[in-house]
């Protein structure tokens, strides 16, 4: 039974303890059929709560480490890259399927998005960021640990993760068969990492502390579910 985490990781040293106390004032759409797989009411939901943890700890982090510029890492259509861009970072943004980033574009023309795929290293000449944002991205990967040693090479200060973890205490992966639907992976393939794993791999790519989030958001999401 995998459940959400959110995990922080610098490559600069501070005494961090993190709670969320921000709700974003997300409107919920009614009547006509969502426009993607990611403006269904179940989705927008989770991007409330996502968000809410985003907010709280980039006001946080901000002051500690003078972050001025951010990338949104596997955007989707968008949804955390405007709320970057609100809260007066200057944003970047990629995503590994073109119609998501066509669609982007069209929500909010102000914020350059690209075509991407966080596992391949050409990535890396975007440059460095402040605050690196990827959420609900690296269990949808076949290569987590590619992924990640390229999300280091773009994180100036701050890396923000949120993963779906198996549980448990062991390190290790679980290679899962995919479905072939647009908001999930790129092939059929993914590998979900226990969180262990993921600390361990976080700091194996170069980061020097790797905090937990103390509060994440209460929504069922963030809770065990069953696979």
């Amino acid at each position: 039974m995998p459940h959400l985490t959110g995990t922080i990781v610098s490559s600069h040293s501070a005494g961090l303890r993190l709670t969320q106390e921000i709700v974003l004032p997300l409107e919920l759409p009614r009547g006509p059929a969502a426009a993607t797989p990611f403006d269904q009411l179940h989705y927008l939901q989770l991007i409330k709560a996502r968000g809410a943890t985003l907010c709280s700890v980039a006001h946080k982090l901000r002051p500690l480490f003078g972050l001025a510029t951010a990338l949104d890492v596997g955007c989707g259509v968008g949804f955390f890259s405007k709320m970057l861009a609100e809260m007066q970072f200057s944003v970047a943004a990629f995503d590994g399927r073109a119609e998501n980033v066509a669609e982007a574009r069209r929500r909010f023309p102000t914020i350059p998005f690209e075509a991407a795929d966080i596992q391949d290293s050409a990535v890396r000449t975007l440059g460095s960021f402040d605050l690196v944002l990827c959420f609900g991205l690296l269990y949808h990967v076949e290569n987590p640990f590619s992924a990640i040693r390229n999300l280091r090479a773009l994180t100036g200060k701050c890396l923000l993760v949120e993963s779906m973890c198996i549980p448990g205490e062991r390190s290790e992966l679980l290679l899962r068969e995919e479905p072939c639907v647009d908001d999930q992976s790129l092939t059929d393939m993914a590998c979900y990492p226990s969180e262990s794993i993921l600390v361990k791999m976080l700091y194996r790519a170069g980061f020097t502390k790797v905090y937990r989030v103390v509060a994440l958001a209460d929504q069922a999401h963030f809770r065990y579910t069953c696979m």
